[in-house]
């Protein structure tokens, strides 16, 4: 008999302390919450003709679930050239659209956008924008195109609160899309 109430002791003082331990955790901060965005576009400004504006493309209506986009662009660029980029972040999902770069320049220090052109040849990409501790954000960059090729430009947004030093290493990715790109 001692041993069935032991047992019921034990059990209970288990379930007492998960029901303690659930009630203690800590829950996720909304606003340290990474936004969902739908749809990253870069709008291209051609240095030699300001008139001259490209829009390129990625649109993901339902984030990183299963659907595959809905449209996913090739950069396509002119040899050679400068161009003023310009990326725009959306959350479609909402009504009305939530324009995610505002709140990216809100909180500039903690956001970063890394360029990755590969070959590196294929175009050298220069931040242009900067937060209030003078390190690049990337919103706004200068594309300068070599000779005709073929590759991949990645953008990564990374979301880097109180860590952010300037590099990619700290924090994490809110996005991540790999633009075929060709320069022809």
């Amino acid at each position: 008999m001692k041993t069935k109430k032991r047992t019921i002791k034990a059990f209970v003082a288990v379930i007492a302390g998960g029901i303690l331990f659930q009630s203690c955790k800590k829950e996720p901060n909304p606003s340290e919450a990474n936004e969902l965005i739908t749809s990253l576009k870069v709008i291209m400004t051609d240095s030699a003709n300001t008139n001259n504006k490209l829009v390129f493309s990625f649109i993901d209506l339902d984030g990183d679930k299963p659907n595959l986009p809905t449209q996913f662009d090739s950069i396509v660029l002119a040899p050679n050239s400068t161009y003023y980029a310009t990326l725009q972040l959306l959350d479609e999902s909402k009504n009305p659209v939530d324009t995610v770069s505002n709140e990216i320049i809100e909180k500039a220090n903690d956001h970063l956008f890394v360029y990755k052109p590969n070959p590196a040849s294929l175009v050298a990409v220069q931040i242009s924008d900067k937060d209030s501790k003078n390190l690049p954000i990337g919103l706004l960059s200068t594309w300068r195109t070599s000779g005709i090729g073929k590759g991949t430009t990645t953008i990564v947004l990374r979301h880097q609160p109180d860590v952010k030093n300037g590099t990619e290493a700290p924090g994490d990715s809110d996005i991540e899309v790999v633009f075929p790109t060709i320069i022809k």
